[in-house]
């Protein structure tokens, strides 16, 4: 089957279009010229060149595709950035599929339309309550959505993540590595922060592939979870994992200074990706168990050692050969 993904160059579009090659799938990765992976090259995924703001692109684009799956997003930016590639760039894709016998789209969305922590875990059925612009923004593309489920011509299954995580996360793992670097103090489990729901990004892949080639699930919305942590939590595990694993003989400030000190720029993020996280939901994901029968694969431990591990192949892979 040919696949186009959307956002095949971010965190869960990345490892989506890495799934479906290693399946020996037809892989596509819709990007802007000068943004294609060459990891995802090497695995065979092919190019299709264009902007998502830019709808004729999008058309030729969805042509002889059988699964369409959308994980693009800007989440931070100007409001008119926002609007256009969260809002749009989501109508435009599913109008461009309409008549062209795709066999599904898969929006991904994220549970954050609900809002801050909630005492009980939230279902799909919980009220939006976005908290912010980027937010805002998804509530909107799931209302435009919602307006083509049905039109049989049109098979759309969303899915709200969890908060996701992975290697190539830049938004919460990065500045908690940088944090690490200079004062592992600093990502000290603590006592008192809610708990939310985190997703590794392995699972919402699996989650997407699932939906895609499963008829009960169009027309449906699913939260999709691998864990529940405090934010704390989850800083003090990565921290614990990235020092478990650093190679012998080495320092964590000097072998890995040149390469995270690049990423963030300063351990005084950490603090602010925390409390960003402290605000983010606890879901349930009973639906897709029960409808789907999907079961995440990764717990909290899983998931930071898969971090952890990626992190020093690519220090060895880049700094190895001159050392620190």
């Amino acid at each position: 089957m040919k696949h186009l993904i959307f956002g095949a160059t971010g965190l869960v579009g990345s490892q989506l279009a890495e799934r479906l090659a290693l399946q020996g799938e037809e892989v596509y990765a819709f990007c802007r010229p000068g943004t294609e992976a060459e990891a995802l090259r090497a695995l065979g995924v092919r190019p299709v060149l264009g902007d998502l703001l830019d709808e004729e692109a999008i058309r030729r684009a969805v042509v002889g595709m059988d699964n369409v799956y959308n994980c693009a997003a800007a989440t931070e930016g100007a409001a008119a950035r926002l609007q256009a590639v969260n809002v749009l760039a989501v109508n435009a894709i599913v109008l461009a599929c309409r008549g062209r016998q795709v066999n599904r789209i898969v929006h991904v969305s994220c549970a954050s339309v609900h809002g801050t922590a909630a005492p009980e875990p939230l279902d799909e059925d919980a009220p939006f309550r976005p908290a912010d612009a980027y937010a805002r923004t998804k509530v909107e593309a799931e209302r435009v959505l919602s307006a083509y489920v049905g039109q049989p011509d049109l098979r759309i299954t969303t899915l709200r993540l969890a908060v996701p995580v992975g290697p190539d996360d830049t938004r919460i793992v990065a500045p908690l590595i940088e944090a690490l670097r200079q004062d592992g103090r600093a990502l000290a489990a603590q006592t008192g922060d809610p708990v939310v729901s985190f997703v590794d990004v392995r699972d919402a892949a699996r989650a997407a592939i699932l939906v895609a080639a499963d008829d009960r699930a169009i027309g449906r919305t699913y939260h999709v979870r691998s864990f529940d942590a405090a934010p704390s939590a989850f800083a003090a595990k990565l921290a614990r994992e990235i020092g478990g694993t650093m190679p012998a003989g080495r320092s964590f400030g000097t072998w890995s200074a040149r390469l995270v000190g690049r990423l963030m720029g300063g351990a005084h993020r950490a603090g602010r990706v925390l409390d960003e996280l402290a605000r983010s939901p606890r879901i349930s994901d009973e639906r897709i168990r029960r409808e789907l029968g999907f079961t995440p694969e990764h717990d909290l431990e899983s998931a930071t050692a898969y971090i952890a591990k990626v992190y020093w192949e690519r220090e060895i892979e880049r700094f190895g050969r001159r050392g620190p």
